[in-house]
């Protein structure tokens, strides 16, 4: 028999809720994130198309889930800012410049010393603009979406109510409001991409939406502001994904607070959830054939923005009623211990984030591989599938992982 994990269940005495399924979540999500950067021999295929329609914005989602499940609400604005400051933007500072000084070695141990100077210029600019050295796009994008629908949630409570009108009304208020100024704020920044990308419509530069910035680029100032536009969009972007995951863990709760006449417990909830996790799996990839290619880090959003926004949520959610199914099925051994793999490393996934491309986790365990005699290096290829070549590399970056993860761990707490 299954038992429910509830929020109130998973509260530690000392701190913050630790649902162990959003980890399992998590842990499956930077296992994706690491598999799409592994060096492919072929090019990126529908499944890579696939992927990248729900594994950053996944992170987004159960951000805001977080919030709901934390009392975002509860807290003042200024707690709430310190809060991401120390758990976002303080990673982004401390990451940026290790991947700068890990990318300094890099170059002096090569002998390329002439072309440092321009990376540098691209890695400050990277830096300062919000856009993000690499994959540290994540962490300021999620740092301003959090921010912005914490200010969405403010605008609700702080709503004038007269006293004689119904406490009902001020409820619904709260509730309503943040939900609509987050999707306000989504789509307007969708709408702000959308002028930034036409070259005649930002101080006439040449944009390409999935091209990065040259070092020459940089001296022009116009850059500099289309960088800082862009990162403020992006966070307005993915604001709607944190509103779904709040709003979504809310509706949540008051479903199970529900007196159904119909109770699933145990294995028939399983099966439900299971059920629950295919349809949504099945909506998904229809409007994925609907909607096409997207990626999140350029603000490519297919043809539709709203079935972008239906894409990763949906996604989510599949995601998250088969979490809850396999976490009551597996949990016993020795099932048990794969989903601790998961779990280990979506708990600490931000810094598996951070550290596994621009530290050249993905290449040293890619390299590595070209010492095993079915990949013999003569011969410049992989004789295997494509699946395996990905699988074994994502084995190698999770060992090389675990003694990084030690160290942070030994210093301080870093997962969210």
């Amino acid at each position: 028999m299954t038992k429910d994990i509830s929020p109130e269940e998973t509260v530690k005495p000392a701190g913050k809720p630790r649902i162990e399924y959003l980890d399992l979540i998590k842990g499956a999500g930077i296992m994706l994130v690491i598999i799409f950067h592994c060096p492919s021999e072929s090019p990126r295929n529908i499944l890579d198309g696939v992927v990248t329609t729900f594994f950053m914005q996944i992170f987004f989602v159960l951000s805001g889930i977080m919030l709901s499940l934390t009392g975002e609400s509860g807290i003042s604005l200024k707690q709430s800012f310190i809060k991401k400051v120390k758990g976002l933007l303080l990673p982004y500072l401390y990451f940026s410049i290790a991947d700068t000084i890990i990318c300094i070695l890099r170059y002096l141990a090569t002998g390329k010393t002439a072309e440092l100077p321009a990376i540098l210029r691209i890695y400050t600019y990277q830096f300062f603009s919000f856009q993000g050295i690499s994959v540290l796009w994540f962490l300021s994008a999620l740092f301003l979406a959090e921010v912005i629908f914490s200010l969405c949630l403010r605008a609700g409570n702080s709503l004038p109510v007269k006293e004689d009108e119904a406490r009902n009304t001020k409820v619904y208020l709260r509730y309503t409001l943040p939900f609509i100024l987050s999707l306000v704020v989504g789509f307007f920044g969708v709408y702000l991409i959308g002028l930034i990308e036409h070259r005649d419509l930002f101080l006439n530069l040449s944009i390409v939406a999935d091209r990065g910035i040259s070092a020459d680029e940089i001296k022009d100032y116009r850059w500099w502001g289309y960088g800082w536009v862009h990162s403020i969009a992006r966070g307005m972007v993915m604001t709607v994904f944190v509103c779904a995951g709040y709003y979504g863990a809310l509706l949540w709760k008051w479903i199970k607070n529900l007196s159904l006449p119909l109770q699933f417990k145990g294995y028939s909830a399983v099966l439900l959830e299971l059920g629950f996790s295919l349809v949504l799996t099945a909506t998904h990839l229809l409007i994925y054939r609907e909607n096409g290619r997207v990626n999140s880090a350029f603000c490519i959003f297919g043809s539709s923005a709203l079935l972008y926004y239906l894409m990763g949520i949906t996604s989510t959610a599949a995601a998250l009623f088969l979490a809850r199914s396999i976490w009551g099925l597996l949990r016993v051994p020795p099932l048990a211990f794969i989903l601790r793999i998961f779990t280990y490393f979506g708990k600490n996934s931000l810094i598996v984030m951070a550290t596994h491309l621009d530290w050249y986790l993905v290449l040293a365990a890619y390299k590595l591989l070209l010492l095993l005699p079915f990949f013999p290096p003569e011969r410049g290829h992989f004789n295997g599938t494509e699946a395996l070549l990905r699988l074994l590399i994502l084995i190698g970056v999770l060992l090389l992982e675990i003694p990084i993860i030690t160290v942070f761990r030994m210093f301080k707490k870093h997962s969210r």
